[in-house]
């Protein structure tokens, strides 16, 4: 086949080493080998990457021509895996509609992905373990907890936590029965824009959650929230003073003003915090409102002469 013969050597990588790849059949046999045990790895054989997994499932992939002509041959070999070929008493679970959920579930553009959580029937490990992508459909998420001999996703045990929000971690999603909250932040999170995304793990980082629950409140008043993507006190506090200044007044003259100590105070009394993804607003505040210089603060004149009091 043309698309195969773009890649006659792809590099399979795992615990064990490395392994060459010669056929769409050894890609699916080294995923569905390796990937019970562990992720896995496939790069060109120039080492540039080509997929991953999470498990024996895939993850992302660079070719989504090969991916059409992979799936065929891997969900097969996955559902024999998993055991979905097994179930019994479903009228409804015809082998195309198993993949297409598989598919659906399993494998996401990694911009549609906000968590994944590893699950597995209470008192299994991994090695039982199956991957769900959130935000997931009910029917999904209940699909993955029959595959764990449980009726309801929330039944199951989370073993381990994915998260493109670095706030929402493992030890912030503990119980399953906030799975319901998890997947709604998740789809409230991907129709954030870029900006906005920004904004929401900003303001979790600033109140150090430690709840879905505290995580989900948050998402509710966002809107509520000002941020500023600058980069540090200094840059911030010449941001406020060019939002008051006179509008003819010339921004430039602040360039070599050092001003780091004057941004600390001005983000003190405005309640505002610095994280890793800008500057946060408390809740119902602006970042740009007016606020006295606070008290017992001699006046501060750095080198170019300028006045760094309010």
């Amino acid at each position: 086949m043309i698309i195969e013969n773009q890649y006659p050597v792809l590099i399979g990588h795992s615990s064990e080493g490395e392994e060459k790849l010669s056929s769409v059949q050894d890609v699916a046999d080294f995923i569905c080998t390796h990937g019970q045990k562990e992720n896995v790895t496939i790069t060109r054989d120039d080492g540039s990457p080509f997929l991953n997994t999470f498990g024996i499932y895939i993850d992302r992939i660079v070719d989504m021509d090969y991916r059409n002509l992979l799936l065929p041959v891997l969900i097969p070999m996955q559902m024999e895996i998993d055991g979905t070929n097994e179930m019994e008493g479903e009228e409804d679970w015809d082998p195309i509609s198993v993949r297409k959920r598989l598919e659906s579930v399993f494998y996401r553009d990694s911009e549609m992905t906000v968590f994944r959580i590893l699950v597995a029937e209470p008192g299994k490990g991994s090695e039982r373990g199956q991957w769900i992508a959130l935000p997931a459909d009910r029917g999904e998420a209940d699909h993955v907890a029959r595959l764990c001999n449980r009726s309801h996703i929330e039944e199951c045990s989370s073993l381990k936590l994915t998260s493109s929000i670095p706030e929402i971690d493992e030890k912030v999603f503990r119980d399953m029965n906030d799975f319901s909250l998890l997947n709604q932040i998740a789809r409230r999170y991907i129709a954030l824009g870029e900006g906005e995304q920004e904004k929401y793990k900003a303001a979790l980082s600033a109140k150090q959650i430690m709840t879905v629950q505290a995580a989900a409140d948050i998402m509710d008043h966002l809107a509520e929230y000002e941020y500023s993507p600058a980069a540090d006190e200094d840059y911030f506090f010449k941001e406020y003073l060019a939002k008051h200044l006179d509008p003819g007044f010339d921004p430039q003259w602040l360039e070599d003003v050092a001003a780091e100590q004057a941004g600390m105070r001005l983000l003190e009394s405005l309640g505002a915090t610095v994280t890793d993804y800008g500057i946060i607003s408390a809740r119902g505040q602006s970042l740009y409102q007016l606020v006295p210089w606070p008290d017992g603060q001699t006046d501060e004149i750095d080198e170019t002469g300028v006045d760094l009091n309010l």
